[in-house]
């Protein structure tokens, strides 16, 4: 009996360890989530959803493509309302979307979108899906009914809160130091506000957050503000292990100088988005021009926000086709981030159809989803890194193509079915390309774009396994192969025309200085490499803006347009209209 004993716990030993063999089989074939990048893919705005919503749906938001989900302000928030009601309703006459906006302490957790707990699961089914977190923090106020506020901000020491004073004027003071729409203005600059704040901050972050979007960050000053008021509460709260922040920052050139200090909102090229969808017109000049002048992986665009949508409701009439065009634009973008605004299931075109079924916590209606938006995103991720060119291949505005490197484009077409024949293509290579929304093949062969366009449609294609950089064929086989050892910021230009005299123009703008110049108008003679082609090492700044002339009257770009932008270390070359990325395969002197 015993020996019986001791065999069946053998078997018992064997049995258990093949069962965590299987398991640990199991486990190494499990498939490997790829997580991406925040900067330079898409954000899903899944604004007023739940906590919950956001979890449950996270596949689908996964497999549209988008690679980061922005909630609503997730901080402890009031709960009652001078109208009465349970405050559930997104909008209309009794909405309460704004009540997340005004916060009550630096607690995490409200009654319209879930608990700390619930938020801590959403985070950890969405790295589970490879998405990630940005969380609205509302860091500016707290909310407008003094009562309603926690004693343990009240309590706070050196004073919570700035003088209870609205703002009446312009100016930095008026602007960062009193009250936003009658909102209790935190105290910014007490070392003890600063410390709540991060330690708000970085509890989102031990939850599983990866970034945050700060608003009203125009009205926190910053450290080169006047001196009677500046401060380094930006400085100290951003150090939070945040992968992605950026600041709601409405003006282009208040935005220029918050960009010093974190990613920012481009509003007016919102604007620029959403005049061109309105009227058909999407001229390619206007529309690749951000209306900041920074580095555009520092840029976050939308065709609509929150704000666009809820407040005075001027996008409420866009339909879910013109939003497409706009987001076709945003998607064909390199380094830029663009954030996609869910609308309430079954909201409809017109400020008063806007609210759909209006409860607060649920999900949006499908569109974000849709097989043209999917595409778009998809194609925004797998061409990262790629340069873009913007053209109007039938010199018609209602057609409007970006391409993508070497390997991949965007059409958009606002009007009637559209053959292309032999139309320009300036970077895809020959080869044969198949839309992913209608399934039209489009050819390219030596470097002339033909296929069908579908009236008022997109298309989008590309090739994942294609060339990634662009081509530069004015680049001769004879010249020397020594590789190129210089660091410095480059820019070259080829002399197609004949200039007699090559010249760059180089100039910058800053908060500090003003505008600066590489010298007077026509700046300085560029240095002759080889051939037409022409180079000009930049100036030690940050962010240039270039044009080049012949001091003869003819310039590029042209007069009253701005410089073609640049940063520090970059080595571009003027490709057509636009500066592309260029080593070239000899040694620059």
């Amino acid at each position: 009996m015993k020996l019986l004993k001791t065999f069946s716990t053998i078997i018992l030993i064997i049995l258990l360890l093949t069962a965590l063999l299987f398991v640990s089989i199991a486990c190494d074939n499990d498939p490997i989530i790829e997580e991406q990048e925040i900067q330079g893919g898409a954000i899903l705005h899944a604004f007023c959803w739940s906590f919950n919503t956001i979890a449950e749906n996270m596949a689908d938001i996964k497999a549209a493509g988008f690679t980061s989900v922005q909630t609503s302000p997730i901080s402890e928030s009031i709960t009652t309302h001078p109208y009465g009601g349970e405050g559930m309703n997104i909008g209309g006459p009794h909405g309460f979307w704004w009540y997340h906006y005004q916060p009550v302490s630096f607690q995490i957790g409200n009654f319209q979108l879930g608990t700390e707990e619930e938020f801590e699961n959403m985070c950890r089914v969405a790295a589970e899906h490879g998405v990630k977190i940005i969380v609205d923090a509302v860091i500016n106020h707290m909310a407008a009914d003094f009562a309603m506020i926690s004693d343990d901000v009240k309590n706070i020491p050196g004073g919570a809160f700035h003088e209870p004073r609205g703002i009446t004027g312009p100016g930095r003071y008026q602007v960062t130091q009193n009250q936003l729409l009658g909102l209790w203005d935190l105290n910014t600059q007490n070392p003890y506000i600063q410390q709540e704040v991060l330690k708000y901050l970085e509890r989102c972050i031990e939850l599983g957050a990866s970034g945050f979007r700060y608003d009203a960050a125009y009205h926190i000053e910053l450290p080169i503000d006047d001196p009677s008021f500046a401060s380094d509460f930006w400085p100290i709260v951003m150090e939070n292990g945040a992968e992605f922040q950026y600041g709601e920052v409405l003006g282009s050139e208040a935005a220029e100088v918050y960009a010093d200090f974190m990613k920012v909102t481009d509003a007016v090229y919102g604007v620029t988005i959403v005049n061109a969808v309105r009227s058909g017109m999407l001229n390619a000049s206007a529309l690749e021009r951000y209306s900041v002048n920074i580095d555009p992986k520092d840029i976050i665009t939308w065709v609509e926000s929150h704000d666009t949508f809820c407040n005075a409701g001027e996008t409420s009439d866009l339909t879910e086709k013109q939003i497409l065009y706009g987001w076709a634009v945003l998607s064909g973008r390199n380094d830029s981030t663009p954030l996609y605004l869910s609308r309430p299931a079954g909201s409809s075109p017109g400020i008063n159809n806007r609210w759909g079924n209006n409860i607060v916590g649920e999900a949006g209606n499908d569109a974000y989803k849709s097989k043209e938006v999917t595409a778009l995103n998809h194609f925004k991720t797998a061409m990262q890194g790629t340069s873009e060119h913007f053209s109007n291949p039938t010199d018609s505005n209602s057609i409007l193509m970006i391409e993508r490197g070497n390997s991949g484009a965007i059409l958009i077409n606002t009007g009637t079915l559209t053959q292309l024949t032999d139309v320009t293509a300036f970077l895809l290579a020959d080869g044969d390309y198949e839309d992913l929304i209608s399934g039209n093949v489009f050819s390219v062969n030596n470097g002339l774009l033909s296929g069908s366009i579908n009236a008022e449609s997109v298309v989008v294609f590309y090739k994942e396994d294609g060339p990634r950089t662009p081509a530069v064929p004015w680049v001769k086989d004879n010249i020397n192969d020594t590789p190129n050892t210089s660091n410095e910021s480059l820019v070259f230009f080829v002399n197609e025309d004949g200039w007699e005299e090559v010249y760059c123009y180089v100039y910058s703008t800053s908060f500090e200085d003003g505008v600066i110049e590489n010298a007077s108008w026509p700046g300085i003679p560029m240095t002759l490499l080889e051939g037409n082609l022409y180079v000009y090492e930049l100036p030690d700044w940050d962010i240039f803006n270039v044009m080049f002339n012949n001091n003869a009257g003819t310039q590029f770009p042209p007069a009253n347009a701005p410089g073609l932008r640049m940063t520090s270390g970059e080595r571009m070359i003027l490709d057509g209209v636009i500066l592309i990325p260029f080593e070239p395969p000899f040694r620059v002197p």
